[in-house]
C-alpha cells in the first residue's frame, strides 16, 4: 500500500479470534514499521493496516509462529540404576505429541 505524507497508521493482528490493535506513525514518505515478539500461542496469524487519515485498508498478510518447546530434567545428576529422572517441558503444540531423545554417554 502506498501512503503519501506522514500520518498515523493502525495495525491489526488476529490469532484464534483474538484481536490486537496498535498504532504507528508513518514518516514523511509514508513508510512505517512495527516489530514485535509474539508472547502468546503458536499458530497462524493475520494482519492488516489502516491509514487512519483516509480509512484505506491494506491487503491482509498471514504468518505462522511455530511452537518453541523448552525442556528440563530433574534432578540433573544421580546414581545409575537408582535415581529416577523426570523430563518436563512447555511450549509444545497444544494436545500434540512430544518426542524426547536422549544420548547415552558412549553415544
Amino acid at each position: 500500500m502506498l501512503i503519501f505524507g506522514a500520518g498515523r497508521m493502525t495495525g491489526i493482528r488476529r490469532c484464534r479470534g483474538g484481536l490486537t490493535v496498535y498504532h504507528m506513525t508513518a514518516d514523511g514518505n509514508g513508510n512505517f514499521t512495527s516489530s514485535f515478539v509474539l508472547q502468546s500461542q503458536a499458530g497462524t496469524y493475520s494482519a492488516y493496516t489502516v491509514d487512519d487519515s483516509t480509512g484505506t485498508r491494506s491487503n491482509t498478510i498471514t504468518y505462522v509462529a511455530r511452537p518453541n518447546p523448552q525442556g528440563a530434567v530433574n534432578p540433573t545428576s544421580g546414581t545409575a540404576n537408582t535415581t529416577q529422572f523426570t523430563i518436563t517441558g512447555n511450549g509444545a503444540t497444544e494436545n500434540g505429541t512430544v518426542t524426547s531423545t536422549e544420548t547415552f554417554p558412549d553415544g
